[in-house]
């Protein structure tokens, strides 16, 4: 896939996607509008679709700009493409009702070669897929324009010009890239698993015209003790389908000796044209089955594990609230986390600076993979108000105070997280977040134990730390 070129991959893009999901930043020069940036998404989803998560977006993070910069959103249909390729190669964005200058480098897209995606935010909907990126370069970097034009982040009402990265889903304007045309690829495996009987298993979700052309789901074992590569096609179990999209289950029996620890099972999604679309491996002594899993399965069998789903979703009682800081300290150790619930004992949550109380938190935790990120966790079982962030965030620049003294050699950042038992997308706007401020409310809560009760600890803590920005290194690559 990587070495083939944008136009060789046009019966992917018109067959596996219906529009573009169009963001931006436009500047006004003179009596003309340019495109400081733009990012350009092709996906399954319908206009409508692709509507309603643009208007969520803009109600979540607010209205932003002034008489000369805007934040733009617009959709248009796949059939589209073209006639927008054809004015970005003249310099011209037509989009949201303007007609943008694009200064691109060159006036051409700087390469047609498909490279792995390096721009887009992995929390954005369709990045859970292979995605590839056509990049249009400018002389000048989107910040720097800003920067000339006298444009800054408080002009604006927000704290810096890169927080507007967060409308456009994508971390750019520190680079010269002035478009992307993000290339998503609807195939994807995950979540390897070693069975009993010396099965393997591997999920997988793919666009329905994908796999009607792919001639096999292949699996490799890479040799070791000299013993030959294997491989063979697996039969595909689906599972469930949403619009275009189609997930299920692969699984066959092969001979794996489970004493070598180096031994290492790929799974790929092959197509005979456009080659490996999406391929999981991963060591066969981390690919345990739930039932495998020592800790997990010894939880199950306590009453904490047994009502784990009503503590961390539906608490309830004179106890509710220690039983929701209970669940959310055993998710997280359960994704990896070095947790320390304080809530367990009267007083031990709070924080005093020289015998003066500064803040308060339930939960101490940090990410294996990233131990100088820590994270300072209020747990609540109520719609948390103003104040209840207001002091979270409190807590957790007297900790960054402290840790710059006591940590002379680490970049400590600590992030202050309210984790809540309730569903409440409407407080993810600048009002209740400010900047580096994290929730974990009920539904992602939900995610994130669905993964871990279904054997899946490696993406559990991938998506737990990507709700909450923190580093992540991967355990299967």
């Amino acid at each position: 896939m990587r070495g083939l070129t944008f136009g060789q991959v046009q019966d992917l893009v018109n067959n596996t996607c219906r529009a573009m999901d169009i963001r931006g930043i436009a500047l006004k020069k003179g009596t003309e509008w340019q495109c400081v940036f733009s990012i350009i998404r092709l996906t399954y989803r319908s206009i409508e679709k692709i509507n309603k998560d643009q208007e969520a977006l803009r109600h979540r993070l607010g209205d932003v700009g002034n008489e000369n910069v805007v934040v733009f959103f617009d959709s248009l249909p796949i059939s589209e493409l073209q006639a927008l390729l054809m004015g970005v190669v003249q310099g011209r964005l037509n989009v949201a009702g303007r007609d943008l200058m694009i200064k691109g480098k060159g006036g051409d897209l700087l390469s047609e070669k498909l490279s792995e995606y390096g721009h887009l935010n992995q929390n954005e909907p369709d990045m859970m897929y292979p995605c590839y990126e056509v990049q249009l370069l400018s002389e000048n970097e989107p910040r720097k324009l800003l920067e000339a034009a006298g444009i800054t982040g408080p002009s604006l009402g927000i704290h810096s010009v890169d927080d507007l990265q967060s409308w456009l889903g994508a971390s750019v304007l520190g680079s010269t890239v002035v478009m992307v045309i993000a290339v998503p690829v609807y195939a994807q495996v995950y979540h390897p698993l070693h069975l009993k009987a010396e099965y393997v298993q591997a999920q997988f979700s793919a666009h329905d015209w994908l796999l009607e052309r792919a001639k096999k789901i292949g699996m490799l074992r890479p040799a070791y003790n000299q013993n030959p590569v294997e491989r063979g096609e697996l039969y595909l179990q689906e599972t469930a389908r949403s619009e275009n999209i189609v997930t299920g289950i692969v699984k066959r029996p092969f001979a794996i000796d489970t004493t070598q620890r180096d031994a290492r099972v790929e799974f790929q999604f092959l197509d005979t044209e456009l080659g490996i679309l999406a391929t999981r491996e991963g060591l066969i002594a981390q690919m345990l089955a739930p039932d495998q899993v020592p800790l997990y399965t010894t939880f199950s069998y306590f009453e904490g594990g047994r009502n784990f789903e009503t503590y961390l979703l539906n608490p309830k009682g004179k106890q509710a609230d220690s039983q929701f800081s209970s669940a959310v300290s055993w998710l997280l150790e359960l994704c990896g986390f070095r947790v320390l619930n304080l809530s367990a004992l009267p007083d031990a949550e709070h924080l005093r600076i020289d015998g003066k109380e500064e803040g308060s938190c339930d939960i101490i935790a940090t990410a294996e993979s990233s131990p100088e990120s820590l994270l300072l966790v209020d747990c609540t079982t109520a719609v948390p108000r103003p104040d209840k962030f207001a002091r979270i965030r409190l807590t957790a620049e007297e900790i960054a105070k402290q840790a710059k003294s006591l940590f002379e050699k680490l970049q400590i950042t600590v992030r202050p997280v309210i984790a809540v038992s309730k569903d409440v997308p409407e407080l993810r706007n600048p009002e209740y977040m400010a900047a580096d401020t994290y929730i974990l409310d009920r539904s992602q809560l939900q995610t994130i134990m669905e993964l871990i009760r279904t054997g899946n600890r490696e993406r559990a803590a991938r998506t737990a730390c990507d709700l909450l920005s923190v580093p992540y290194l991967a355990t299967l690559s």
